[in-house]
């Protein structure tokens, strides 16, 4: 019977411009700070970076992102799948059907920062989607404990800032690798949506995240 972990990381990418466009917020003086500028010219740039900062985050919220790929890997065998080119709703749904097979089974689901990210996007997206959401997803105000975030480990109780307990921070400190220069989960939406060439960078940005995470899960002794 097998009682390894399964590994897991997704990837969001911002709504399609047009809907964004239907939600975003309006970009005037009242809502962005100008300063002492007088110039209009100044002044529609910086409501115009505003704009765009506002764009390049939209993949983080489950209110202006979308779930585009779901990625397994076994410890065991460094196998891995990546699920992307599917509507949401069957990645979102087959992410819970995999959940309660693990749960029958005993087995641990393992992230890195899944407990703030992956998962509350997920049932957040499930709620907007009208996507069931299995039993016993929650344990009371946390998540089941077929989850394990690795970052919640690594941090023993204590707090740091995110980019001291980022991914590619514990891959580096641990010395197990990192993540490739020039390229964050920011750029998943771009890429993927991109060329054959961008799209193929994209899922091996994904790939790496997972096999990082499993070296992270080995040297904390989780698998």
């Amino acid at each position: 019977m097998l009682t390894a972990p399964l590994i897991t990381d997704i990837e969001t990418g911002p709504l399609p411009r047009e809907q964004l466009d239907a939600i975003a917020p309006k970009f005037d003086s009242e809502n962005v700070a100008v300063g002492n500028l007088r110039d209009p010219d100044k002044i529609a740039a910086k409501m115009s970076e505003a704009r765009e900062r506002w764009y390049e985050k939209a993949a983080l919220s489950p209110v202006t992102g979308h779930v585009l790929a779901i990625g397994y890997m076994s410890p065991e065998t460094g196998k891995f799948a990546i699920e992307h080119g599917k509507p949401e709703e069957e990645l979102i749904a087959g992410f819970w059907r995999q959940f309660v097979e693990m749960r029958n089974a005993t087995r641990k689901i393992v992230g890195f920062n899944i407990f703030d990210f992956d998962l509350p996007f997920m049932v957040r997206r499930s709620w907007m989607l009208q996507i069931d959401i299995p039993a016993w997803l929650f344990n009371g105000r946390y998540f089941a404990v077929t989850f394990l975030d690795l970052r919640e480990k690594w941090l023993c109780g204590q707090h740091y800032s995110s980019a001291e307990s980022s991914l590619d921070h514990v891959a580096r400190a641990l010395g197990v690798g990192n993540k490739p220069e020039g390229i964050s989960g920011a750029d998943f939406g771009r890429l993927y949506k991109g060329t054959a060439a961008e799209r193929q960078q994209a899922l091996d940005y994904l790939a790496n995240d997972l096999r990082l995470t499993a070296s992270i899960a080995a040297r904390l002794g989780v698998v």
